[in-house]
This record gives structure tokens, sequence and C-alpha cells, in this order.
């Protein structure tokens, strides 16, 4: 099966894509609704997957053009981030909706259900690939969730951070979590990393991605550490540490962190080459919004 995914977020659309090949399907992108209408023109997809911040035309004109080209392609649209399908949009015979962020266990079925198909595995013979040294090893679409945690690693009371007046709040986080491990998961989405950890006062509070509780440990000491020479350097040179951001290549890995509040982390493990200007950018964003849900004025 042809699918078209259409997304001013180049780099959203493309992870997407790729995510989407691994699935077993051919895939056209585009980054407007010009390059768009002329990707389908040039093919036309089963499915057309379109974000609702399109431009040039917008999505709704998109969309009534991809249906008078075909009437049988299927429509599956990408709301604005945290927002619910725009009014005008639901006029639209659609058949599914992919929100941001989302979690990419949940792309399979997510497609299949628009697709209209009963299972991936039975109707497109899907497969994911596993990231290891043998080729041949794949994972079932039902062992898909095994690829990505959300983990907050729970504190004994009597470990509980001291609060402190202003910054990040361990309380805070408490009652936002759920939020914060979302936004966690949309950032290694978009840049494609294999983990995100958050480390608070020195210990790891909160992972998401495709490793172990003893791998993401691992990488926060390796931050902690980081962190911890920043500020002896600040100390030496008679400074204060107001903020903290590194970039540390090892073997295949490329580790980024920078801190959110006080003694608040954000890292990102990603293997393989990337763009650090998209890392950073997208980082810094995640962060500032961590930093309003969970810090005190």
């Amino acid at each position: 099966m042809h699918l078209l995914v259409v997304d001013p977020n180049v780099a959203f659309g493309t992870l997407l894509g790729e995510e989407l090949m691994r699935l077993g399907y051919s895939v056209d992108q585009a980054s407007s609704g010009y390059e768009a209408l002329h990707a389908a023109q040039a093919k036309m997809p089963t499915m057309a997957i379109l974000d609702m911040a399109l431009e040039d035309p917008d999505v709704l004109t998109v969309a009534a053009i991809l249906r008078e080209l075909d009437d049988s392609v299927r429509l599956m649209l990408i709301p604005l981030m945290g927002e619910s399908l725009a009014t005008e949009a639901q006029s639209l015979s659609i058949q599914g909706v992919l929100p941001k962020p989302f979690f990419l266990p949940e792309l399979p079925s997510r497609i299949n259900t628009a697709l209209g198909l009963e299972s991936l595995a039975e109707d497109a013979d899907v497969s994911i690939k596993d990231d290891g040294d043998d080729p041949d090893v794949s994972l079932s679409n039902g062992d898909l969730s095994s690829r990505m945690v959300d983990a907050v690693i729970p504190q004994p009371e009597d470990d509980v951070p001291e609060e402190s007046e202003h910054g990040f709040s361990y309380k805070r986080f408490q009652n936002q979590k759920r939020r914060v491990l979302d936004l966690m998961d949309n950032l290694i989405f978009d840049v494609g990393a294999d983990a995100g950890i958050l480390t608070y006062n020195e210990s790891i509070l909160s992972w998401v991605g495709e490793i172990a509780q003893e791998q993401a440990e691992s990488i926060a000491r390796a931050v902690i550490a980081g962190w911890r020479t920043s500020g002896e350097l600040a100390r030496i040179l008679g400074q204060e540490q107001l903020q903290f951001e590194q970039s540390t290549a090892g073997g295949n890995y490329l580790l980024y962190a920078l801190s959110i509040d006080n003694n608040a982390i954000l890292a990102i493990a990603i293997r393989g080459s990337s763009s650090l200007g998209m890392i950073r950018h997208r980082a810094r964003e995640v962060a500032g919004q961590i930093s309003r849900l969970c810090s005190v004025l």
C-alpha cells in the first residue's frame, strides 16, 4: 500500500515516513500542499496523512482536491499539537486521526484502523525490523510495545527531594508526569533518539525510549557527572552555574543534555548521525515546556 505523508514540520514528517516504511509501506513525503498534490498526481496514495498546520493551500483544500482526483483515497489528519481536531475539519469524511504527540507503539494500530484492515500482520504482512546485529530478527506487531518504555522512577519517602522555593518542583512533576512523559516521547520521536532521560538532584527521575532501566541509569550517571564538572569549573572561575548544556559523542552515540531549572536536566541519547542544530532546538523547546509545567516561579 502507498501512503502520502504531508507535514510542514520536515523533521517530524521524515521520521513518520521512515517509521511507516519500516512497517512495510511505500511512502511519499511532502512539506506543503502543492508538493502533496504534485506527488498525488504522480502516484495516487491509498491514504494521505495530512497535518492541520498545512498552508499553501490549506489542508481542507488539499483534501478536497485529492478526493476529486480519486474519491476512494483515505484521509488521516494530524491535529495541531495538544489540540483536538478543528471544527472545520470535522466535516471531512476522514478515516483516522494521528495526534501529536503519540506513542510509537500506537502507530501500527492507528494506521491499520484508518486503512480499514483487521490486522497488519495478516493483511499487510508487516514486521518491524530490530536494530540488532541479526538482520533476520524481527519484532511482531504485538511485540512493538517492548521497544518503547515510559517510566517514572519511584522515590522512597526518605529520598523525596527537598523542595526549593523557586525552580523545578518534584511535587509538581508528580502531578504532571504524564504530560512530561508525553513531551519526552514526542522529543525523541522528532529527533530520532533512542532515549530521553530526566534527572533531578543527581538521580534519575524518569526516562522514555527503547532502553532498559539499567542503561537509562548509566546514561543518567554520565549526565550528572558532566553537570558536576561544569559546576566545579564555574566555582573555580568564581561564577554561578546558571545553565548547563553539553553534547558528547561516544562510539555510535551522541548524548545531548541541558539543564531545565536548578538541579533538573533533560538528556537524549541518539544513535547514528543527526543534526545537532535540530536536536538542540527541539530539546530547548521541550525543556521550556517541562519547566513551565513543573517549576515554581
